[in-house]
């Protein structure tokens, strides 16, 4: 199985919003109350819209009802206020139980318009808050959802604001799945986990992105060619929104053991991500900070993989090229020969028939060999991203002393010391920084690496340095 262990020990702050409503604004009253009582005959709302005359949609019991199929978003435009009991209700009603997402958008500024979430029993499910104008939210599970959207500020607002509500069945079901999105039209899995066509809003981008679109899998550019030969493509790319984004990719099929190198150079001092993931979506490998770069895959699983190009910031479309090489195959014999390549590789720690593939067992005890979390019963694998030596990672435990890691795992190991002590976990005591694994999130590279490595002290074997998330430092 695949490692992401990059939020290990990050600060998560919770945040209650749902004390800025009333309690009969998230779950309907049994016995009357704001959402249960009959809507006025005349709106309250100055320029409110058309839902909103006569009867109303200001509660559960008049919720417009909304019907969007696999491929067939609806989108919903309103107008909305903070008047006594203005609501905007939609009952969303779907074939079957299946995951739904919902983007809402406004303009942004100091109003802040919220979509509550429930389910068929009217159980809350989810909510948004904010003044950025846009929000989404992706749930699963039901076939019956109640959308409540209400302008939670400012307050006594009579000004209606508009806004636009688009539900989706979510059939990629998380945001980024482009591997779930096969049908050719709409290879694209969204920020609310639908599949979608691509938008093409990049100016004068590259011919490949001018008639079918390479934005998703099912319709990257095929770079396979014999062993030993670069296949090269000029291209360019520019970042749109979220709601939109421009994605390069291209697809190269392998033979069992054999391996890839992939060199990308932008032009104009422009930054690209690029990553290598296979059918499934797993990541097989990434180079996130130099540019020109070039990363290197070895004892690949026959199959067909995919190199995704994105250009995660400046609106302008800048050319790039990208070279793709097949390398010949090898055959591994152990887990070291898996751990050999490690700088842009990640750590596949299973060696079968040749070649190195993600440990697919879980529940693993203290000192298993794993190469993700979820390989173990205590949820902690000591593998590190791209850290050398992976072939020494085993299923641990967090720590308060390297006598505890000894006590529990035998002799060669040692506690991490990161600035959080919640961090701090059994790993193989180290050598050199490169044993200690990344800090991927922290864009000043160790001397000569692709990435940002921990500190290794020697004389101890202890690996430390402050973990970076999101700005803060751990």
């Amino acid at each position: 199985m695949q490692l992401m262990m990059g939020m290990r020990g990050a600060m998560v702050l919770t945040l209650s919003l749902l004390a800025c409503r009333e309690p009969s604004d998230v779950t309907p009253p049994a016995d009357g109350g704001p959402d249960s009582a009959a809507p006025d005959a005349v709106p309250l709302c100055i320029d409110d819209d058309i839902r909103d005359m006569g009867a109303g949609d200001d509660s559960y019991a008049a919720a417009t009802v909304i019907t969007p199929t696999i491929g067939n978003p609806v989108v919903i435009e309103g107008r909305i206020c903070n008047v006594t009991t203005e609501h905007d209700w939609f009952v969303v009603q779907l074939p079957t139980a299946s995951p739904v997402g919902l983007r809402l958008l406004w303009p942004s500024g100091t109003d802040v318009v919220t979509m509550t979430l429930l389910d068929a029993s009217y159980d809350l499910l989810g909510y948004t808050y904010n003044r950025n104008g846009v929000a989404s939210l992706l749930k699963e599970g039901s076939a019956t959802y109640y959308v409540d959207v209400w302008q939670s500020w400012p307050k006594n607002s009579g000004v209606a604001v508009p806004y636009k509500l688009e539900v989706a069945i979510a059939d990629c079901a998380r945001p980024g799945n482009d591997v779930a999105c096969v049908d050719p039209a709409r290879p694209v899995c969204s920020d609310i986990g639908a599949c979608t066509a691509p938008r093409n809003d990049c100016a004068n981008d590259d011919a490949a992105d001018s008639g079918s679109t390479d934005d998703g899998p099912a319709v990257a550019q095929d770079m396979t060619a014999p062993i030993g030969t670069p296949v090269t493509v000029n291209a360019a790319i520019c970042a749109t929104s979220p709601q939109a984004r421009e994605e390069d990719y291209y697809k190269v099929a392998v033979g069992q053991g054999e391996g890839l190198v992939v060199d990308v150079a932008p032009a104009n001092g422009v930054h690209l991500d690029v990553s290598v993931i296979d059918s499934l979506g797993r990541s097989y490998g990434r180079d996130d900070y130099r540019d020109p770069k070039t990363f290197t895959l070895t004892y690949l699983p026959a199959g067909t993989y995919y190199v995704r190009v994105v250009q995660p910031t400046t609106l302008e479309t800048n050319p790039y090229t990208i070279r793709v090489t097949r390398t010949a195959a090898q055959t591994c014999s152990s887990s070291a020969d898996c751990a050999a390549e490690y700088a842009t590789q990640l750590y596949r720690g299973a060696c079968s028939a040749g070649a190195c593939s993600f440990i697919t067992s879980t529940g693993g005890a203290l000192g298993s060999p794993c190469d993700s979390f979820t390989d173990c019963a205590s949820y902690w694998c000591s593998y590190r991203e791209f850290e050398s030596h992976a072939e020494r990672s085993v299923c641990t435990q967090t720590c308060t002393s390297t006598a505890s890691c000894v006590s529990a795992l035998g002799a060669g190991f040692a506690c991490t010391s990161f600035s959080s002590p919640n961090s701090n976990y059994c790993i193989p005591s180290c050598a050199s920084d490169l044993d200690c694994g990344t800090d991927l999130l922290n864009s000043i590279r160790s001397p000569g690496q692709p990435w940002h490595y921990l500190s290794c002290t020697t004389s101890s074997g202890v690996c430390s340095g402050p973990l970076i998330y999101n700005g803060w430092d751990y």
